[in-house]
This record gives structure tokens, C-alpha cells and sequence, in this order.
């Protein structure tokens, strides 16, 4: 049987090229070698596009790209008038190689987002996980929230702040801003931006004194910033697998951080986080998270893959927090290890999901 051709995208440029290359460290080590031709595409923090056809563990330690001997400069290119399929273009040698499906694993920006989702369309070429609409809604926190609010989704109380307002009137919105929080939404409260990952550019804020410089911070990584109530309670996560109304919902898991938040230095340096599969929580709320879980994949539009967070209070409230159409996958990741606690390898999970970008969505 002949091998399906994958592009496999890793790095990026983005904020998240780190937790990238990481993440595909542990994908490309499972991945089926029988059934797939794999093409190992790294994109640097330029943007610049490379076939790398150097030794796993230089991605996982980012010296790929130093690896010179096994770079080779590509583009992706349409099918053209006397081609079979879209194919990667090797620019020193002309070399052309024909892809059928592509694999982002690129989180954040010009990777989660619907960037790369828009580009395999417009080349015509299927791609795994969420397309271009469910990329955007899901990876902008405020459009999430809104559409998520339309149908009775209980979340957080939240602001959203854009660049614009901010810098055409700053002292005003800090101001407006700070009553809202000491009037409606109380402090503690997190400051993020909206189109981000991986924890970067979030602060934890306990008082009006450190709203300004945590908006400031946000503003560094986005247009648009979200202020959002602090939730205390358990961090839970969800694994979603599938296209439409065919989906697997994992257990729940959950994520103490063992810190102040669950930020990037406790997910991807310290690694002070406990994790706990199945979440600590009874059945009926963890069947209720698992429900919640699958209404909003459903309703962003999701295909593929995603893992969409919650917080549980003490009482059993179920809040949602987000959800990530391209989770991490790194080796303390829980998208993967909720899926194998439920029966599947992780060569299953990807094979799965590269099969499912072949199907009609």
C-alpha cells in the first residue's frame, strides 16, 4: 500500500516556537512510518521555511536549525496545471515532493490561529485539525467567549481592552478598567492577551496597583487583552477527538500547579505541576465537564483534535476557561496522556488524527 505523504510543521514564528519544537519531538516519535512518508518542514523564527532532514533530538533541543548539512530551503506550492497534487518545493535543487495532507504542529500565532489553515485551502491541501473559521474562533479568547455566551456556556466575568482604545486614552481606561474590576468582577483578576498560548504575556493581578503594568505586558503580545475573574477551584482539562457528531471525549484530567497560576515557567521549565488522571471530581460533574466539553467543540466548529479547559470550584461549578485547537503535545502535556488513559496509543492518536483530516469534515 502506498505510504500517505505528510507534512509535518513544526516551530514557527511565534512566541510558541519553543513548545513547538518540543511538541513535535513527541509526535514525530510516534508517528506510523509504515503508513506515512514523513517530511519534516521547520519554520524558523523569521518565518523562513526549511525541510529538515537531520536527528529527532535536534528539534527537541533546538539546534535544528544550526544543523545546516540537513536544512534545505522549501516552499509549499499549489497543484499546477500538469501536477497531481500540491507539493513541497526544495528551492536550491527544484526538487518536487508531493504531500497529501499537512500536520501543523505550530501553537500560537501563525499557527493556531488559522493562518496555516488558510493557506493549505487555498492550495487545496487537507489539513489536520480545525479549519480556517474554527481556528480563529477558537484561538481569539474574546470571540470564543462571546459565542459561547450566546448559548449559556457559563464562564468568568471578563473585559476585553483593545491596543487602540488603550493608547488613545490610557489613563482613562486603566481607570475605567479598575472600577469595573473593584465594582463587578473583584480582585484577584488575570490579565492576558487574547491571541495567545502557552501562559505567555498572563499576570496574575491581586490589587489596582499592578493593573497597569499587567495590561502593559498583555499589550506586548496583542491587539486585544481580556481581564478576566479569578476562579478558584480545580484546573481541569479535556481531550476531544473527531469530526462533527462523531466524537471521543476523554476523563477529565486536572493540572494543580503546585504555584501561584499555571503559567509558562511551571508548565514548560520548573515543572512543579501535579497532575491527577482521573480529575478528582465526582462522576456527575466530571460527566457534566465532559458534556460542556463537547458542546463547545461542537459549537466553535472544532474537527480533528482540541482540549478544552475548565475550573471547578469547590462547590462543583463548572466554569469554562478556553479551548486549544492545537494543544500542547510535549512530554507533560495531558492532551495525549487523557486519551491513553482511555485505551489508545499514542500512535494511534496521531494516525487518528492525520485520518481524520482525510475524511470530509
Amino acid at each position: 500500500m502506498k505510504k500517505i505523504s505528510v507534512a509535518c510543521l513544526f516551530g514557527g514564528n511565534s512566541t510558541e516556537y519553543e513548545v513547538s519544537c518540543r511538541s513535535f519531538y513527541n509526535v514525530i516519535q510516534n508517528i506510523d512510518e509504515e503508513k506515512f512518508n514523513i517530511i519534516k518542514i521547520g519554520i524558523d523564527k523569521s518565518g523562513e521555511w526549511y525541510i529538515y532532514n537531520g536527528v529527532n533530538a535536534n528539534i527537541a533541543n533546538l539546534e535544528w536549525i544550526n544543523d545546516s548539512e540537513n536544512l534545505y530551503p522549501c516552499a509549499v506550492m499549489p497543484k499546477q496545471k500538469n501536477d497531481e497534487k500540491a507539493y513541497i518545493y526544495k528551492i536550491l535543487t527544484h526538487e518536487k515532493i508531493d504531500i497529501d495532507v499537512i500536520l501543523p504542529i505550530i501553537h500560537g500565532a501563525n499557527g493556531e490561529d488559522g493562518t496555516i489553515q488558510g493557506l493549505a485551502k487555498l492550495y487545496g491541501i487537507p489539513c489536520a485539525g480545525a479549519d480556517i473559521t474554527a481556528s480563529v474562533c477558537s484561538f481569539d479568547k474574546t470571540i470564543t467567549k462571546m459565542l459561547c455566551g450566546n448559548v449559556g456556556i457559563n464562564q468568568g466575568k471578563y473585559i476585553v481592552l483593545t491596543k487602540y482604545e488603550f493608547d488613545a486614552n490610557t489613563e482613562e481606561v486603566i481607570k475605567s478598567v479598575g472600577e469595573s474590576v473593584e465594582k463587578v468582577i473583584k480582585y484577584p483578576v488575570f490579565v492576558k492577551p487574547a491571541n495567545a498560548g502557552s501562559s505567555v504575556g498572563i499576570s496574575k493581578v491581586k490589587d489596582k496597583n499592578g493593573l497597569r503594568q499587567a495590561i502593559i505586558n498583555a499589550f506586548k503580545y496583542d491587539a486585544k487583552v481580556l481581564v478576566e475573574q479569578f476562579m478558584e477551584g480545580k484546573e481541569i482539562e479535556i481531550a476531544v477527538l473527531g469530526n462533527n457528531f462523531d466524537l471521543t471525549v476523554s476523563c477529565c484530567g486536572e493540572i494543580d500547579p503546585c504555584a501561584e497560576f499555571y503559567d509558562y515557567d511551571t508548565k514548560y521549565i520548573n515543572d512543579t505541576a501535579k497532575e491527577y488522571i482521573p480529575a478528582r471530581l465526582d462522576k456527575e460533574t466530571s460527566d457534566k465537564a465532559k458534556e460542556i466539553a463537547k458542546k463547545v467543540y461542537m459549537l466553535l466548529g472544532v474537527s480533528g483534535f482540541a482540549r478544552v479547559d475548565f475550573f471547578v470550584t469547590k462547590d462543583n461549578i463548572i466554569y469554562f476557561n478556553e479551548i486549544n485547537t492545537i494543544p500542547g503535545c510535549t512530554e507533560i502535556s495531558l492532551f495525549a496522556k487523557l486519551l491513553i488513559h482511555g485505551g489508545m496509543t499514542y500512535r494511534e492518536i496521531i494516525t487518528k488524527i492525520i485520518e481524520l483530516a482525510l475524511h470530509d469534515r
